[in-house]
Formats: structure tokens, sequence, C-alpha cells
């Protein structure tokens, strides 16, 4: 069977954060289902990481996430919901859509 990053799967938890004696965080203290603004760090093939502005955080993506792939590059603001990967058990951003450059939201 193949695995979709972006299968929904019920919200957990995820384990309080850490860090390591630089102060650098070893977890994510995310919680899923909530909605967050960040910009895409690094795009690697068909996945990638994004910055997520309020916290010291980075949290990863999958390309099949991504409601414009082709667009996707680093330095866009994104704007995504936090989910838990059924595999890994680590957060992970779906539901990503690139934000426009001037920083306003249409309306739905």
């Amino acid at each position: 069977r193949s695995h979709s990053f972006c299968d929904t799967t019920p919200p957990r938890h995820f384990p309080p954060r850490r860090t390591t004696s630089s102060g650098n965080f070893r977890q994510h203290d995310l919680n899923p289902g909530s909605q967050e603004v960040g910009v895409v760090e690094k795009v690697m093939g068909t996945y990638g990481f994004i910055a997520i502005h309020e916290r010291r955080d980075r949290i990863f993506f999958h390309m099949s996430c991504v409601e414009r792939p082709d667009d996707v590059k680093p330095g866009l603001e994104v704007e995504f919901t936090v989910d838990t990967d059924s595999r890994t058990g680590k957060p992970i951003a779906i539901n990503i859509k690139i934000l426009p450059a001037n920083g306003i939201v249409p309306m739905e």
C-alpha cells in the first residue's frame, strides 16, 4: 500500500517541545489541526521544509499537499494546516496555500 502524506488522520498531540544544551528545539510544539503561516525554507524535489512564523520551528511538507506545487520556491509565504504523519507520528504541513506577495488574502 502506498503512503499518501495528505491522508487525514485523527489528530494526535505531539510530545512537549524539548531543547538541547544549545537551546535549539528538537521536537515541535504544534497542535494538529491548527492553522499556521510560514515561509518555504527549502525545497528538495518532492518535499521541503517551512519555517513557521511566531515560533522557532520548521515543519516538513510534501509537494502533494501544496495547492500549486509548480509555484513553490524558497522565500514564499504560505498558510497551512498542521497534521500528523501516520507513518512517523511527526508533524507535517498539509493544505498548503501560497499567500499573495502583497500579504492580502482574497476572500473566499
